[in-house]
């Protein structure tokens, strides 16, 4: 389950006068994400535009998204990949992205079409991007069975078992009419949401809200994803409340 913390315990000098050398402990609190990585500070993962904008209700491509699960994958022990350009013939050796589909595809992340293509630059649907992010946390251990998820309009699709999964996990979830919309194009809040959770984060909205650090000339703050996208934008560290949410963010930008 995402959203776990870790403790950290750490030693300062003492304050009091003499010379005395005294230390005093503190305990500082750290979320955890899906595989069990402690994260002390949160790291922007994604990245507005030129002209300001983050287009939160735009499109996403399969290389922007491999590029995300490049930066947030665990990296400990995997082995260095060298790109060569000659993994998938439409993924060229001076593409943007070659290095982040290469290594993804090493470890079986993302995958071609049967024609041996990516197609890089199209538009990621909401069941592509489920059967995405099923492969991605394959390997952390989840527990879904006590989720009841009843999405109408996935029973008969061919991602029907990547959705149900991620969505007993917490990852997902439909809409308001009880739909999922598999074939819909997945937008970049979408994504951002699917992504802070499963890098256990959970910005305390009443706090983010009521401070002046939106860099964005396109985000607005009545937006449910508004808080998400600065989240997913935004370099900080934080302190978490006893429910787990980052109530404070330092040394943001």
């Amino acid at each position: 389950m995402y959203g776990n913390v870790g403790e950290y315990t750490y030693t300062i000098p003492s304050s009091s006068g003499g010379g005395g050398g005294g230390t005093i402990d503190k305990t500082r609190k750290y979320t955890s994400d899906i595989f069990g990585t402690e994260h002390p500070a949160h790291i922007g993962y994604i990245n507005g535009y030129p002209d300001g904008s983050v287009r939160p209700d735009g499109n996403i491509t399969r290389e922007e998204v491999s590029a995300i699960l490049y930066r947030v994958k665990p990296m400990a022990y995997d082995s260095p990949i060298t790109a060569t350009g000659k993994v998938f013939p439409d993924v060229s050796i001076d593409r943007w992205s070659v290095r982040e589909i290469e290594h993804l595809t090493a470890y079986d992340i993302i995958k071609g079409y049967p024609d041996g293509s990516f197609l890089p630059a199209e538009n990621l649907t909401r069941a592509e991007f489920a059967a995405l992010i099923r492969r991605f946390i394959s390997a952390a251990e989840i527990k879904t069975a006590n989720r009841w998820v009843d999405l109408t309009d996935i029973s008969d699709h061919w991602a029907f078992d990547d959705i149900t999964f991620i969505a007993k996990a917490g990852l997902v979830e439909g809409y308001e009419d009880g739909t999922f919309r598999p074939e819909r194009e997945i937008t970049r809040a979408e994504v951002m949401s699917v992504i802070n959770r499963i890098l256990g984060r959970k910005p305390l909205e009443s706090y983010v809200k009521s401070q002046n650090f939106n860099p964005f000339t396109d985000l607005n703050d009545d937006k449910w994803y508004y808080v998400t996208v600065l989240e997913a934008t935004i370099t900080h560290d934080y302190y978490l409340n006893a429910q787990k949410y980052e109530y404070k963010w330092e040394n943001w930008k």
